[in-house]
């Protein structure tokens, strides 16, 4: 049996090289402006991990830290994992490019959303489910991946400690260092 494997030559809108070590606040920036696949995950060393979807993110550039947007109504164990102090892990997906980072941090709680918040994850969803769509994918899955209630958004504010490449490929698991 012989398999035939096309590759092809992606270009990333976002500048991040197969030998990337390091990824500037404002390119992060850039980056999660344009909406990604974000999931989320806590982990307590006695428990299974809890895993909710990130429907949209905010970098604040001065601090570097993160806010996730999130429906407060599937992710309850999440939420009451942070609440008892644990880490938190976050895993964004660019959806054209399959260019991945996680980022880590023990200090994460959860933050009140902002009134431009369910804007933000209007203009995010709408840029996911395009690409997602330019691909193939199905409306009806598209649909169910974006849909969000605005009275059931909750936020997350993630202290980053510790960011990764986790693009497929050989690099991925490589720390990265996020600069100002």
């Amino acid at each position: 049996m012989h398999f035939m494997f096309a590759w092809r030559r992606v270009s990333y809108p976002w500048r991040m090289s197969p030998n990337l070590t390091s990824l500037r606040r404002t390119e992060l920036a850039a980056l999660i402006a344009e909406g990604m696949l974000i999931t989320l995950a806590t982990g307590q060393s006695d428990q299974y991990p809890a895993v909710a979807r990130g429907l949209a993110a905010r970098l604040d550039e001065t601090t570097g830290d993160i806010t996730f947007l999130l429906a407060r109504s599937t992710a309850w164990s999440l939420l009451a994992d942070l609440a008892s102090g644990a880490a938190l892990a976050a895993t964004l997906a660019h959806p054209r490019s399959h260019r991945a980072i996680q980022l880590k941090g023990r200090q994460a709680q959860e933050t009140l959303p902002e009134p431009t918040d369910t804007a933000l994850v209007m203009r995010q969803s709408e840029n996911v489910r395009l690409a997602l769509a330019a691909s193939g994918f199905d409306d009806t899955m598209l649909s169910a991946l974006t849909a969000f209630d605005p009275d059931d958004l909750s936020a997350i504010t993630l202290t980053v400690d510790t960011a990764y490449d986790q693009s497929p490929g050989l690099h991925a698991g490589r720390a990265l260092e996020l600069s100002a």
